[in-house]
């Protein structure tokens, strides 16, 4: 009996050495830097929060404390880095675009993945007519901008919306604002390319 049971044991360490003991990949490190609103664009405090929203739930990983899937980047962190590289850049070269600073803000911030959103665009004005009550004419436009630090691949996608009609609350510039955010997270697959990320 004992050495019926010495066998087993024997054959099951023999077994767990053949297990390939697997290694946790370090978490994506991402950064996601806060809005950046363009000169002469007016939007309400309430919707800017709104976009912000909408964009860290895009990237939310559920079970992250567990999975230890993704490093977020403090913001804070981030928009002094950028700053200061932007800085440079703009010194140097009043040319630059802000597309440029993003690969060394991921070569500084050791980033895996770059997210930065512009709001270039977000107008209306009203208007009274007798015919028709208040007329309102609005237009809004989103810019969102990935970079990939380990392929170095920039994706860059706007999205224009424009209103010109009876006043309603859907066509204001700050729900245009919106509706360009929420289709350009769905058509850039935030979340799929942070949780397909190796």
């Amino acid at each position: 009996m004992k050495s019926y049971l010495k066998f087993i044991i024997f054959a099951v360490f023999i077994a767990f050495l053949q297990i390939p003991i697997s290694t946790t990949a370090a978490p994506i490190r991402l950064c996601t830097l806060p809005i950046i609103i363009a000169k002469n664009t007016e939007v309400s405090s309430d919707t800017l929060a709104q976009m912000q929203v909408k964009i860290a739930r895009s990237l939310f990983v559920p079970l992250n404390g567990t999975l230890n899937k993704v490093e977020y980047i403090p913001s804070n962190q981030s928009t002094d880095v950028l700053q200061e590289i932007w800085s440079g850049f703009y010194n140097t070269n009043r040319m630059a675009r802000l597309s440029d600073t993003l690969k060394p803000l991921a070569q500084r911030l050791n980033a895996d993945i770059v997210v930065c959103t512009v709001l270039y665009n977000c107008n209306q004005m009203t208007s009274m007519t007798f015919e028709r009550g208040t007329h309102l004419v609005s237009n809004a436009g989103v810019e969102m901008m990935i970079f990939d630090n380990r392929t170095g691949r920039l994706t860059n996608r706007k999205i224009t919306r424009n209103y010109n009609d009876d006043y309603s609350q859907y066509g204001t510039a700050d729900a245009l604002a919106l509706d360009c955010l929420t289709k350009l997270i769905d058509e850039l697959e935030l979340r799929k390319r942070v949780l397909n990320y190796d």
